[in-house]
């Protein structure tokens, strides 16, 4: 069976230190945790200082592609004008080594919760095989946290099958409208997935690599949209066989806080997931599942 680590990281930064860290080690299909401590990080300012070098080196790198001008975000690399490859992956390098010091360093303040996060990454280490498939979901509210690098951490060395996922602290549910119409999709069982698939600005990538590895997908009724206007992704959504996967692979950016972002459906086009709100829900409604952005900078989405 598989398991997962939910940290939760609560209230703080890491400028200014987190706290209360909970940790939790669940089973998949258990009810309770095997596992649950409470730990704290201490600041971190020379951690912060260089993930803003680095950042800001690969913003340059990301601006020598200049594959559009978004209207969220404006790529200022703050007079970094000429950068070289072997310069970025030094700074990787150095900014992964802070990582795991700052993971491996004491605990902040004092008290019950004053356990450092390394001794209960020690815990965590005694009940888990570098053979079994773990899934680590950091919940967190600060945008910077989120930004985060995560899969930098030594961890992932160890446990080749584990992989990292955001959350946010507070999240619900979202529960299907059953219709008493006889043809609705969500009351009519499928003998094969249905999955919208839209392919979208994809210039300076590849995104037919992504089509092809749906195209192998086996049970699977699939419609691609390719570089659709804003109407036909619309209509598409709002169609009333419903979806069961919804899967976009192109580009997008994100607001510097985080909370807002938008795909590029084509060279001209772009829109939020907010614009998308109404037609959305009423995928939702007709049986849409679960939904698969393949791009970059997508934390806003």
């Amino acid at each position: 069976m598989s398991q997962f680590i939910v940290l939760k990281l609560g209230i703080g930064n890491w400028q200014q230190g987190l706290p209360s860290v909970i940790v939790q080690l669940w089973q998949t299909g258990t009810a309770t945790p095997i596992l649950q401590a409470t730990g704290s990080l201490p600041p971190a300012p020379e951690l912060a200082a260089l993930y803003a070098q680095w950042r800001s080196l690969y913003q340059a790198l990301s601006h020598r592609f200049n594959w559009r001008q978004s209207s969220l975000i404006e790529i200022e690399p703050e007079g970094v004008t000429n950068v070289s490859q072997a310069a970025f992956d030094q700074v990787c390098q150095q900014l992964k080594r802070q990582i795991d010091r700052w993971l491996d360093s004491g605990s902040f303040g004092s008290g019950e919760t004053a356990s450092s996060f390394s001794k209960i990454e020690r815990q965590l280490r005694t009940k888990l095989l570098p053979s079994e498939e773990i899934r680590v979901i950091v919940e967190a509210e600060d945008c910077q946290l989120r930004r985060f690098p995560w899969h930098l951490w030594s961890f992932f060395e160890d446990y080749p099958h584990a992989e990292v996922a955001l959350s946010a602290s507070a999240y619900g549910r979202v529960e299907q409208v059953h219709r008493g119409d006889s043809g609705s999709a969500t009351l009519r069982s499928r003998d094969r997935v249905r999955i919208l698939a839209i392919l979208g600005n994809s210039q300076g990538i590849d995104v037919q690599q992504d089509r092809a590895i749906l195209e192998q997908l086996p049970d699977a009724e699939i419609v691609f949209l390719v570089e659709p206007e804003r109407q036909q992704l619309d209509q598409c959504l709002w169609d009333r066989q419903g979806w069961d996967l919804l899967f976009f692979a192109g580009h997008s950016v994100s607001q510097v806080s985080g909370s807002t972002g938008e795909l590029s459906l084509n060279p001209t086009d772009s829109l939020t997931i907010a614009q998308l709100k109404n037609a959305l829900r009423a995928a939702i409604a007709q049986g849409l599942k679960l939904a698969i952005f393949n791009s970059c900078d997508g934390l806003g989405l």
